[in-house]
């Protein structure tokens, strides 16, 4: 039996557009809750197409990788610290992304690290200067 991998927000940028075969949508985990799934789901069958804000986003920006990457931080760092930015708590991240809350904590070690700081609201601050297009350090 095989195991399929959810799509992660590092995803979007090494998919192929899928449309000609299909597809409808795509959504990264841990960017929607059930109410925005299925009315994702409904708004496909009905010819409708849903990109989440993460695949939108990457899609429509050509230098999106290089510049969500600065850091060089993987997927699910940035995806961890992009939620951390939002205001939510380890547990809250862990919920959200079908994580355990140590490996929540481990992974925004490892961000940390490569952001050069050792505290949340340096990462926060970070973060939010860097989307904003400031330049990380």
């Amino acid at each position: 039996m095989s195991k399929t991998r959810r799509p992660h927000a590092s995803d979007v940028g090494r998919r192929q557009p899928g449309h000609a075969g299909g597809t409808r949508g795509y959504l990264v985990n841990g960017e929607f809750d059930e109410t925005e799934l299925a009315a994702a789901v409904q708004l496909c069958c009905h010819g409708g197409l849903v990109l989440g804000r993460t695949a939108a986003s990457r899609l429509s920006d050509p230098q999106a990788d290089e510049h969500w990457n600065a850091f060089g931080l993987t997927g699910r760092e940035l995806g961890v610290v992009d939620l951390l930015s939002g205001g939510l708590t380890n547990q809250q991240i862990a919920r959200r992304l079908s994580l355990s809350e140590k490996t929540v904590r481990n992974v925004l070690h490892a961000a940390y690290a490569k952001m050069r700081v050792t505290r949340r609201a340096e990462a926060i601050v970070e973060w939010l200067a860097h989307r904003s297009g400031g330049s990380p350090g």
